[in-house]
């Protein structure tokens, strides 16, 4: 429950400038491949992952009281595992 509500505190220190239309075009364009690892997995399990690390934005707020802006340069789609394995590193 305590990560939840870290993941959420810093999502409120970011601003996402970009619609749910301009990801799904992302999405199709992806034909479903992840971009990290290049597997197939359909273009449904493909997740959002911020290629500057949200909790990376938030640690920067803090300092600066600037928040992150997100536009859909910033985002790619990356299957679960890449992502989750990805954590808050810049690749």
């Amino acid at each position: 429950m305590m990560r939840k509500w870290k993941r959420k505190a810093s999502e409120n220190n970011i601003v996402e400038k970009f619609t749910q239309k301009e990801w799904k075009n992302k999405l199709k364009k992806s034909k479903g491949i992840c971009l990290n690892c290049n597997k197939n997995i359909g273009i449904k399990k493909l997740q959002l992952d911020h290629i500057y690390p949200v909790f990376l934005a938030s640690k920067d707020y803090l300092k600066t009281n600037i928040k992150r802006i997100y536009t859909i340069k910033d985002v790619q789609p990356l299957c679960k595992s890449c992502n989750s394995g990805k954590r808050d590193r810049i690749k």
